[in-house]
């Protein structure tokens, strides 16, 4: 699996552990903004059964998918979320996105 798939898949497992009280399912929206302003992602919390009374519990915009994802598990964590499979999750994205920056030669894109 991706390293963006592992963070979304243990957002996913997260959210109904740490809400396990919710009448309906937490989870994530992902949405694509177009080419100039990348994806944007939240997670969402429901008031009501069948997914009524949405409350967005945070959201963040990244220049790719796994981008948007990953500032959004790191938003959930610093409000106090927890889960240290998503933690490492998000920590392994950063990694490879570090080592895909990386050109030969040891430089760095900008």
């Amino acid at each position: 699996m991706s390293a963006e798939g592992s963070v979304y898949l243990e957002l996913l497992k997260a959210l109904p552990a740490q809400y396990p009280r919710d009448p309906s399912a937490p989870g994530v929206h992902a949405s694509y903004l177009g080419p100039r302003d990348g994806f944007y992602a939240s997670v969402k919390r429901f008031t009501e059964p069948y997914g009524k009374g949405e409350l967005v519990v945070c959201s963040a915009k990244g220049a790719t998918l796994g981008d948007a994802l990953a500032r959004v598990a790191k938003a959930w964590l610093a409000k106090g979320g927890q889960h240290p499979k998503l933690a490492s999750a998000v920590l392994a994205y950063e990694e490879s996105r570090a080592l895909a920056e990386v050109v030969p030669g040891g430089g760095r894109t900008e």
